[in-house]
């Protein structure tokens, strides 16, 4: 179940890069897009959403995201 209205968000800069504030500790994962419009799960190497589980007081670096979808007009 997708909470769009609390869950933390992010827009890219011009070089693709984010940041958002901090966030609760908890598992995450990454949606590329308009979660209710055009967007996809970011996944692992074996197909399955990717999860990221940050840690108190640390930044969680993703490393590079690469993605397929295309951006709407």
């Amino acid at each position: 179940f997708l909470n769009t209205s609390s869950s933390p968000s992010a827009v890219t800069d011009k070089d693709g890069f984010f940041c958002t504030g901090e966030i609760a500790v908890t598992d995450y994962v990454l949606i590329i897009g308009h979660p209710e419009e055009n967007y996809e799960i970011f996944a692992g190497e074996d197909s399955k959403a990717k999860v990221w589980s940050p840690i108190a007081g640390k930044v969680l670096d993703l490393g590079e995201i690469v993605t397929a979808l295309v951006p709407n007009p």
